[in-house]
């Protein structure tokens, strides 16, 4: 059950977006992969291991698109992924090789509902995304000094949790950025790798562009709809990197969002902190 504002971001960049079902046939993953200029893991709640450690489907197809993006960089092809909220810890537990992702997530965080400013380490400067968002007019001032990141997460990543993962400072160095939640622990917040096109916000730029619930305090001002909105070409134009397609058009036509409809769910009790919701 994605929420459409997850689609509406990506097009904002410029990109159409094929939906990966979790469930889907192993054969269906396997002709979609390699026709995707990139990907996003979005967030939600869902669990990544069985109890006896085994990935779950969700973490199962989340590993094969982490792999596919390892392979293409290794024959020197840019395939980018973004992990959004949950995307962001789900991309950190794989990439740091765990078997139990309490040991790498670790909640509880007081972080539902609260807008921050990003609190930049010295990786940020001069990261591809800070450069990115300075030629865009600014952004990283924005970012890094209004409260436009909207957070909605009870899990995350600890800055000392993440310092002690071999493989994620190997992979992605330093964070670039943290917070804190409402009782004063730090979380990471935004992480690049430092060669791989991997990038993740444990924020959502999606909610301040396109979630309207009045439920929610997100701040939809100009200037945090111009940097969250910059995330979505950012990562576009990362995906722009590479010349990934379709066999032919009928199959790309076949594989779009286009062929599911959204439902407007603002009056659902279950779904009413989206406005629109895709069901599988």
């Amino acid at each position: 059950m994605p929420s459409q504002s997850y689609v509406k971001w990506a097009e904002s960049g410029g990109a159409r977006v094929v939906p990966i079902r979790f469930d889907a046939s192993d054969a269906e993953i396997s002709s979609l992969l390699p026709s995707l200029n990139g990907f996003l893991f979005t967030g939600g709640g869902a669990d990544f291991t069985y109890p006896n450690n085994t990935l779950t489907p969700v973490a199962l197809t989340a590993q094969r698109i982490f792999n596919t993006v390892l392979d293409a960089s290794s024959a020197g092809e840019t395939v980018p992924l973004w992990g959004t909220c949950m995307g962001f810890q789900l991309l950190s537990f794989l990439a740091s090789g765990a078997t139990d992702p309490s040991i790498v997530v670790c909640p509880p965080f007081n972080s539902e509902d609260i807008n921050l400013a990003l609190d930049p380490t010295p990786a940020w400067k001069g990261s591809r995304l800070q450069s990115s968002a300075a030629a865009a007019g600014g952004v990283d001032a924005i970012l890094t000094s209004q409260t436009v990141t909207a957070n909605f997460h009870h899990c995350g990543i600890t800055p000392a949790t993440f310092a002690a993962s071999k493989n994620l400072t190997r992979i992605f160095g330093q964070p670039l950025s943290t917070n804190t939640d409402l009782d004063g622990k730090a979380f990471v917040s935004t992480i690049e790798g430092l060669t791989l096109p991997l990038y993740a916000s444990q924020w959502h730029p999606e909610k301040p562009v396109f979630e309207w619930t009045t439920s929610h305090h997100t701040n939809h001002s100009d200037l945090s709809v111009k940097a969250n909105s910059w995330t979505a070409r950012f990562l576009v134009d990362q995906a722009r990197l590479n010349n990934r397609s379709f066999a032919n058009a009928g199959a790309e036509s076949a594989a779009l969002i286009y062929n599911y409809r959204a439902v407007y769910t603002i009056d659902n009790p279950y779904y009413n902190e989206f406005e629109q919701c895709y069901f599988f």
